[in-house]
């Protein structure tokens, strides 16, 4: 089964930003008129099955929210689906969310509620008092058919529609009828053909002309087509005689074409490829010839070269000879460099050491070891000295604050207290306006009951007036009775009339007598219900001083309960504060004893001040660095002198292996360039010629491979003209042109005789065309078709000739007129009985629906109907019974007395159609699965019949989710697991 475990609406009706959370089984939805019990309910629907574009705009939010929003719904597996539905959104359409995180739609839901539309759901499982107040204006001979449909499918439109049918039927046709329309129009057609017999006998001269029309019509239409023979022979000729001068040329050059018999195969393009291939042949041979002399001019001015350079270890040494120069310079430039730097050093160390105070004798700051914490153990020192004396500082104002503030607030306690109603008066001030309220509730309430109270007072104005007449009726019928039967016993001198007419009247006079009885007991029930009315004890202007009183006291006792909370945390805060102080003593006694290691450590640091050791602390260890860097210098400069002498020594050697000798100072260097760059410029060149011999070489093999395929080529055209020279290749290949040229020619042709004859020019070009035959032939057809034309000519003359004479026969317009009536009432009579037919096979449709209903469904449908209609008549009624082909339901009471539907109490038949509709409902279930809507159906029960329908809801719900919507306030439920909520103030209870 599923059923809905919650409604979120987004906007509708009334209805904003709402959700109702619904119980498996009953849940009861209770609220006066205007409370959204209606609006409630067809939102659930407007999910499920969407609403009628005309029916939208008057459930549109009022206060300008989104239209829809969601059921959360159980299935029968315990899978919960969220159904979503908002307007304008997806153009409307539902989306629906799964547990497994999918996104289905309207097919899904379709599925879900397995096909139902919105209009069977409402007949099946929803109904209001408004269906119960149609059977009051039901006909008796109509309410049995009208219980059946309910029980057939939850409404009377199954009764309306077989009466409808029916009819519509008999306006129709009917076997001895004379006013329906297909009889009449029968008995019309009868009397027209009568007319039109006695008409036709005068007629036959005109068939004779028609016959004569006729003959001639199909001879015109005979000669008209073989003129449209000969025309397309003609047509074959005149375009043989156009195409007569292509087909002789055609013909021709297959003839000449016999004379290349011979040239068979010869390449595509073979003289131009030829040509081509030539042309292509021709520079690179050229190339190949001019790239041979250059190599062998190469291969001499590398000898030469090879002939004038040093030993192989002299050039390797003089490749070292920039890098030995270059590193010579840096040397010389560092040492002097670094000369000044350390002229430099020293003059800084001197000015930050009379900074501080020192002199450099006195100082030797490498033998203390300053490791990377210390300087942030130097600021933290600083720091929490500074910070002890202001957190001293700061308890001292903030003890000073709290005790003012606690002061203050002493003060506002005393003043709310003085504020506080004792507790019996402002219990005995909300117990008064509680009881105003519920009085004034109570008053709402029965100015909804006057408002019934009057609809009841007209209607029962309405009967009485029409009891009274029918008591006077009766008591008239009575006297006219005792009368009548009198005078015809005084004629027939029978004592039985004198009786027979006492008895009439008295029964007309006892008629008269209960009929003012029940008029008068009528009149004095509406006055007693007149006099019902409850007031407010107390005035609006006293309920309003009373409401600001209580408001007063409890906003008071708010604000003492919030004074004292903020007592207690200021002493809170107080003891706080305290215990603040002590801790700050105990850290200063240890900063004091971290100050004293520090100087145990750095002696110097006792001349300056705590708060200045951070700043002496980069000071130091600049200095620190001054020294270091003193040092590394005159380290430097002696290790770059060792290098320089070393560089020396090196460069007198790679002289004497180029045979000189040369002193050490700059122009040994420059002596020592000038013949590493003749060497390289030797070497280079000799890489030069000897990279552009290898790319000549690399030239002529490329160029040979470019020649080889040009040369396979033109071997393979050769092969493939079946000769051996290139002299032979040229004179077959003029001579296969004009062959080519013959069959283009021959081409040609073709296609302007296709032009002409479409798929059969090759059929025509087989032909052995006798071009004067053909002549001949033209000329014998021209003469054929203008003989042929002249002779329709005259046909069409005569046919002319004979439609003028019958025309003036056709002058008398009866037969003609007669005849359309005929064909017209023909059609109309075709019309009128497809109508019937229609009507008839849906009227037969619906009864053998009925039948199977009866067979299939309706035994348990009677037999759970039977159950209910039994428990809401306290048992006057035992069993129904199903209903016997167009009878209706039959209700045998306790005492075994059978009634039809008709004959029933308008309570009682309202009691068996709710019967039915749960019934239905119920067994529908099993397929559906689905919730069960009931709006304000029982406002006209009493307080038993309510009770015990209100205990068979319940019943119901055990095996289907079943809303009620009610007004009443005193419809109340008995069993657990039921919920109830009160929509004007959206109160949820759980029983």
């Amino acid at each position: 089964m599923m059923f809905i475990e919650k409604v979120q609406i987004y906007g509708f009706g009334k209805w904003n930003n709402e959700s109702f959370t619904l119980s498996p089984s009953l849940t009861v939805m209770k609220g006066p008129n205007e409370s959204g019990k209606t609006s409630l309910k067809q939102f659930i629907l407007y999910v499920l099955f969407d609403l009628p574009s005309s029916s939208r705009k008057y459930f549109a939010p009022k206060e300008g929210s989104r239209f829809g929003g969601r059921l959360y719904l159980k299935l029968e597996n315990n899978e919960s689906v969220i159904i979503e539905r908002v307007m304008d959104k997806r153009k409307n359409k539902v989306q629906c969310l799964l547990e497994d995180g999918r996104t289905e739609g309207e097919e899904y839901l379709k599925k879900l509620l397995k096909g139902m539309d919105r209009n069977t759901y409402e007949q099946i499982f929803s109904f209001n008092d408004q269906d119960l107040q149609k059977l009051q204006t039901i006909g008796e001979e109509d309410l049995g058919k009208v219980l059946f449909g309910v029980g057939l499918s939850g409404s009377d439109n199954i009764a309306n529609l077989e009466n409808d049918l029916t009819k519509k039927m008999d306006e129709l046709f009917k076997k001895r009828g004379k006013k329906p329309i297909i009889n009449q129009q029968i008995k019309q057609i009868k009397e027209l053909k009568n007319k039109i017999a006695t008409i036709e006998q005068q007629e036959d001269q005109y068939n004779e002309l028609s016959d004569r029309i006729d003959s001639l019509s199909e001879q015109i239409a005979a000669d008209q087509a073989e003129i449209q023979r000969k025309e397309g022979n003609l047509l074959l000729i005149d375009q043989y005689f156009q195409a007569k001068e292509a087909i002789q040329q055609y013909h021709l050059i297959e003839d000449q074409l016999q004379a290349f018999q011979e040239i068979d195969t010869f390449p595509d393009m073979g003289l131009e490829r030829q040509r081509q291939i030539k042309d292509m042949m021709l520079p690179i041979k050229s190339e190949i010839h001019a790239l041979e002399k250059r190599k062998e001019k190469l291969e001499e001015e590398l000898r030469q070269l090879k002939e004038g350079r040093l030993s192989e270890d002299a050039y390797q040494s003089l490749q070292k000879v920039d890098e030995l120069k270059s590193e010579y310079q840096f040397i010389r430039r560092n040492i002097s460099e670094k000369e000044q730097e350390l002229k430099h050093l020293d003059i800084a160390f001197q000015q930050e050491l009379s900074q501080l105070g020192w002199e450099k004798q006195n100082v030797n700051l490498l033998s203390y070891q300053f490791p990377v914490f210390l300087e942030d153990r130097w600021k933290t020192i600083a720091r929490d000295q500074e910070l002890l004396h202001e957190e001293e500082e700061r308890l001292i104002v903030e003890e000073r604050q709290l005790t003012t503030s606690r002061t203050t607030i002493q003060t506002r306690l005393t003043e709310y207290e003085q504020q506080l109603l004792p507790t019996e008066a402002y219990i005995s001030l909300k117990n008064k306006v509680d009881e105003h309220r519920e009085a004034k509730w109570k008053q709402q309430f029965l100015q909804e009951q006057q408002s019934l109270y009057d609809a009841n007072q007209q209607r029962l104005k309405k009967v009485g007036n029409q009891l009274r007449k029918l008591g006077k009726l009766s008591l008239v019928l009575g006297f006219i009775g005792i009368t009548g039967l009198s005078f015809f016993a005084y004629l027939t001198e029978n004592m039985y009339g004198y009786l027979l007419g006492s008895g009439v009247f008295l029964i007309g006079l006892l008629i008269w007598m209960m009929v003012g009885k029940n008029v008068i007991g009528m009149e004095k029930q509406a006055k007693q219900e007149e006099n019902r009315n409850i007031s407010a004890n107390i005035s609006e202007n006293e309920l309003q001083q009373l409401v600001k009183n209580i408001n007063q006291h409890e906003q008071a006792l708010s604000d003492l309960k919030e004074e004292q909370k903020n007592r207690d945390d200021i002493e809170k805060a107080l003891q706080n504060c305290q215990q603040n102080q002590q801790d700050l003593a105990r850290k200063q006694n240890q900063l004091t004893e971290r100050i004293e290691a520090e100087l145990q450590q750095f002696p110097f640091l006792a001349s300056f001040d705590v708060t200045h050791w951070p700043s002496l602390y980069h000071k130091v260890i600049k200095l620190q660095q001054y020294e270091k860097d003193l040092l590394n210098v005159e380290d430097t400069i002696r290790n770059w002198e060792q290098t320089k002498g070393t560089i020396e020594s090196q460069a007198q050697h790679i002289a004497e292996q180029c045979l000189k000798t040369l002193p050490i100072n700059d122009e040994i260097w420059e002596e020592l360039d000038n013949k590493k760059e003749n060497e390289n410029n030797k070497r280079e060149e000799s890489v030069r010629i000897q990279q552009e011999l290898d790319q000549v070489k690399q030239d002529q093999s490329e160029l040979y491979h470019r020649l080889a395929p040009y040369q396979q080529e033109q071997q393979d055209l050769f092969s493939l003209a079946q000769v051996q020279t290139e002299e032979e290749f040229v004179t077959k290949g003029k001579r296969f042109e004009e062959k080519q040229q013959l069959l283009k020619q021959q081409e040609e042709m073709l296609r302007q005789i296709q032009l002409i004859f479409k798929s059969n020019a090759v059929h025509i070009l087989k032909e052995q065309i006798l071009w004067a035959e053909l002549e001949q032939k033209k000329g014998l057809l021209s003469t054929e078709m203008k003989d042929l034309s002249e002779r329709v000519e005259q046909q069409r003359q005569e046919l002319s000739d004979l439609r003028a004479e019958i025309k003036q026969l056709e002058e008398n317009e009866q037969l003609s007129n007669l005849r359309h009536q005929l064909a017209f009432l023909k059609n109309e009579l075709k019309e009128q009985i497809r109508k019937w037919a229609t009507y008839k096979t849906a009227h037969s449709f619906i009864k053998k629906t009925k039948q199977v209903y009866q067979n299939e469904y309706l035994p348990d449908i009677v037999e759970r109907t039977t159950y209910f209609f039994q428990r809401l008549t306290a048992g006057r009624y035992t069993q129904i019974i199903p209903p016997m082909e167009d009878e209706g339901f039959v209700a045998e009471s306790a005492h075994q007395v059978r009634y039809q539907a008709s004959e029933l109490s308008t309570g009682t038949v309202a009691q068996l159609y709710v019967s039915l509709r749960l019934a239905l409902s119920e067994i529908m279930n099993d397929t559906f699965g689905v919730p069960f809507l009931i709006d304000d159906a029982f406002v006209h029960y009493d307080a038993v019949r309510k009770q015990e329908m209100l205990a068979i809801l319940e019943e119901v719900s055990e095996k289907q989710q079943v809303m009620y919507f009610t007004w009443n306030e005193t419809d109340q439920l008995t069993k657990a697991g039921k919920q109830e909520i009160i929509l004007d103030q959206k109160a949820t209870s759980v029983f």
